[in-house]
This record gives C-alpha cells, sequence and structure tokens, in this order.
C-alpha cells in the first residue's frame, strides 16, 4: 500500500522531478548572493510563463533576486521540474522560447560571441 500512495503523489505532483536535490546543490554553490553581490556580471535567461517574456536575470533592474533562484528557475521545464516564482513571475529554462539567445547576449554586452545551434533546424 505505500507504494501505491507514493506512486499516486508522483502522479498528481506538478513535476517528475522534485525540487529539493536540486535546489540544496544550487544553494551549496551560490548560497543567497544576489546579482548585486557577484563580483563580474552574469546573465541568466529564463522565460515568464503567463507572459512568454524572456527574462534575463542580471541585466540592469534584474539584479536584486537571489542567483539560486534564477538558475534553478533557468534549470525548469513544464512537467519535468516545477517553475520557480521570481519577483511575481512564474519562470522556467530560456530555452523554452529562445534556445540561441544572442540577443540576450547582445543585450548583456557580450562581445565576441561564440555560438553553436543544435537544435537541428534546416537539417537534411
Amino acid at each position: 500500500m505505500a507504494h501505491l500512495d507514493m506512486a499516486l503523489k508522483r502522479m498528481l505532483s506538478p513535476a517528475v522531478y522534485r525540487r529539493e536535490p536540486l535546489e540544496h546543490l544550487i544553494h551549496s554553490i551560490v548560497g543567497d548572493r544576489t546579482f548585486e553581490d557577484l563580483p563580474r556580471r552574469l546573465v541568466v535567461n529564463t522565460v515568464d510563463l503567463n507572459s512568454g517574456v524572456q527574462i534575463p536575470w542580471g541585466l540592469p533592474g534584474l539584479t536584486k533576486v537571489r542567483v539560486a533562484d534564477a538558475v534553478f528557475a533557468s534549470c525548469a521545464l513544464p512537467g519535468i521540474l516545477a517553475p520557480r516564482p521570481i519577483d511575481g513571475r512564474v519562470c522556467v529554462d530560456g530555452a523554452v522560447a529562445e534556445n540561441l539567445p544572442i540577443r540576450t547576449a547582445l543585450a548583456a554586452g557580450s562581445v565576441p560571441i561564440i555560438a553553436v545551434d543544435v537544435g537541428g533546424r534546416g537539417l537534411p
């Protein structure tokens, strides 16, 4: 009966994977630092599920959030790993909207940009 209870809980959960192991790993690396606390610029690209708008955490105006939350959100995929609420938004991996975020890299001032598109579009 215990296995049936466990299976039912997993089927009713919002995602296949539990969030706690990844949260623990990310927190052990970056702690509670915000983007403002970092010595170098870091941009973590996510997407707001409600609006479909890309949210590049770390760009000006988007620096007062915990790096751990943004990194977790960039790992989240609907149905696989639950989205992360950040600053009133529900965020998932930026690749959900744009797999190769060149515009985000340009907005961050990253030059030169070396990008590899492994999406497979345009291949025979």
